[in-house]
């Protein structure tokens, strides 16, 4: 039997829906874990506890599906350069190696996903 015709070692298709919720589930565990709501995470303000928490959320979103850009945007009511802006933003913080806050907190969440 050749191995590739198995069904169970197929992999199920991840379709647009799939992702859109798995990126509404992230938004839930970080407003939970920096104790927002969804709608500071998804608002206008620029205060800094929504923002940190905005831009983890934009942050593991984007490495966890393959969401465009414009879909996270739209996701979080951003337009797609303030998405490349928060992943360079906590990109260039991870890369501080004196600050292993950010790195623990991105752990923790992602353990909580």
């Amino acid at each position: 039997m050749n191995y590739w015709t198995i069904p169970s070692v197929r992999q199920k298709k991840i379709t647009t829906k799939d992702m859109l919720s798995q990126a509404e589930n992230i938004i839930e565990k970080v407003a939970n874990y920096y104790k927002v709501q969804v709608k500071d995470i998804k608002g206008k303000s620029r205060k800094r506890q929504f923002v940190k928490a905005r831009f983890i959320a934009m942050y593991l979103i984007k490495n966890s599906t393959t969401l465009t850009l414009s879909a996270i945007g739209d996701i979080v009511g951003r337009d797609h350069t303030t998405i490349i802006h928060s992943l360079q933003t906590i990109q260039n913080t991870l890369s501080l190696h004196y600050d292993t806050d950010l790195r623990d907190e991105l752990n923790e969440i992602k353990r909580i996903i």
